[in-house]
């Protein structure tokens, strides 16, 4: 990371001095002692990263940040400060907010720094593969324009070129490469052979590291495939019942990803603001002897500890691909969900919990916590009005696996939405089951675990969730 350029402001020189020793063996650091100091360099130089003392003489930290966003977009914002004013904490809760690192910091400026470097790096990745996507849009302009095959696979190698997450790609014509690098056998990464034309005298041989890479080129090469006739056939299979093309799911799920590391961003900062709003009414409690406010206080403290790990997951999920599992007792999960969703429920129905067995699971806590909560919800929301259903809980071990069932008196599952209610494709039916249910099974799928239905005789719908009981592993 050592094209990786600083600037720290602070006014205090021992400060600075710390903050350039720690930082300087892995990254490029200038220092400035005041506000002007840091507008002088903002202005004149890029940087990729800022970290700004809240307290200075002439400018406080908010202004140098603010400045640094106005003047450099992009560029990482931290606030170091050992105390939070009104305005700071204000600061900290509206989207896009900087990160905040505490005085003293010890090794939390370099962890916060990574972090933020890596979510700057996966919306760049993002928007790269929307704008791919944009110019796939309006290819096959360009592929009816080519006179040869040989041009043909030129073109898709060039095109192909500029998807991010394609490493190596190239057109093979008659069993000989035309252009572009044929990609080794054995490497790591996906590989992929697509046929262009009816003869497969035309191929596109590619490897890559990112599956949304993999989805785009297949993409790229359906869009060829149609000159080629390859696709002539099933043209008319789909033409009456019209959906949106792939590359504008693609899209969708770009803007959508990079809508997520946003969001889970400004979560950060949002939780630090009410943690540290905890903190002083839970002290003015203390000091008054405020008994109910106290339960009221450590009420919003576990249900922000609840955000909190569900945070630290989802993180993890989207910066390692797999969610952290561990041996959790099935009663903690039940109780958690109830504490989120019982007072939905109870406003529908009765909600009626079986007793638990005393039995562990192998799971992603935070995970599957939500994953009970929206079902509790979704059962709450099927109840008849009036109160005269139940939501009933009950678990149960099932040889080697454990089965959550959550049962309610609603109208349950309408028959062309139950059958392929899991799958994500149901998220384009406004009038389908939206995307919670599709999240679900995948959040399950990447723990060995999964989420299924089916019609309660005599009620309305069932959902039963499974985990394992010992570490399975995942495919």
């Amino acid at each position: 990371m050592n094209d990786v350029s600083i600037l720290v402001v602070d006014d205090d020189d021992d400060v600075r001095e710390a903050l350039l020793d720690e930082l300087s063996p892995h990254y490029v650091v200038t220092s400035a002692s005041c506000g002007e100091e840091a507008f002088a360099l903002l202005s004149a130089n890029r940087f990729d990263v800022v970290i700004s003392d809240l307290r200075m003489p002439d400018h406080d930290g908010i202004e140098v940040l603010d400045f640094a966003q106005v003047q450099q977009h992009g560029i990482v914002r931290i606030l170091l400060t050992g105390y939070l004013d009104d305005r700071a904490h204000a600061a900290l809760m509206v989207p896009g907010a900087p990160y905040k690192v505490g005085k003293p910091w010890h090794d939390e400026i370099e962890v916060v720094l990574r972090r933020a470097l890596e979510q700057r790096e996966r919306t760049r990745a993002l928007t790269a593969s929307l704008e791919a996507a944009f110019s796939l849009n309006d290819v096959e302009a360009a592929l009816r324009a080519a006179g040869t095959l040989e041009e043909l696979g030129e073109l898709l190698v060039l095109r192909a070129a500029t998807i991010v997450g394609v490493t190596e790609c190239a057109a093979i014509l008659d069993g000989r490469v035309v252009a572009g690098q044929l990609p080794p056998v054995g490497a790591s990464g996906w590989r992929v052979t697509l046929p262009i034309d009816i003869g497969a005298r035309l191929c596109l041989v590619a490897r890559g590291d990112e599956v949304d890479a993999h989805e785009l080129l297949s993409h790229l090469a359906r869009r060829a495939q149609r000159q080629g006739g390859v696709l002539t056939g099933q043209a008319a299979t789909h033409a009456a019942r019209p959906r949106r093309s792939r590359v504008e799911e693609l899209m969708r799920q770009a803007m959508l990803g990079a809508m997520a590391g946003a969001v889970i961003h400004d979560i950060a900062g949002i939780l630090q603001g009410i943690d540290g709003a905890l903190l002083t009414l839970t002290g003015l409690a203390a000091e008054r002897n405020d008994l109910e406010l106290l339960a009221v206080t450590e009420d919003v403290a576990a249900a922000g500890n609840e955000a909190v790990e569900l945070f630290v997951a989802m993180r993890r999920l989207m910066r390692e691909g797999k969610p952290a599992v561990r041996d959790v007792c099935v009663s903690d999960l039940v109780r958690r969900a109830v504490v989120q969703a019982g007072a939905v429920v109870r406003a529908r129905a009765a909600l009626r919990v079986a007793e638990l067995p005393d039995i562990s699971v192998f799971a992603a806590e935070p995970l599957v916590v939500q994953v009970l909560t929206a079902v509790l919800r979704n059962a709450a929301a099927a109840s008849p009005d009036g109160r005269t259903g139940a939501v009933d809980v009950e678990v149960r071990a099932d040889g080697d696996r454990v089965l959550f069932v959550i049962t309610d008196d609603g109208p349950g599952v309408a028959a062309d939405i139950a059958e392929g209610m899991f799958e994500p494709h149901l998220w384009q039916r406004p009038e389908g089951v939206g995307a919670g249910l599709a999240i679900a099974a995948y959040a399950l799928r990447l723990q060995g675990g999964a989420i299924s239905y089916r019609r309660a005789p005599g009620r309305g719908a069932s959902f039963i969730v499974s985990l394992p009981r010992v570490a399975t592993p995942v495919t």
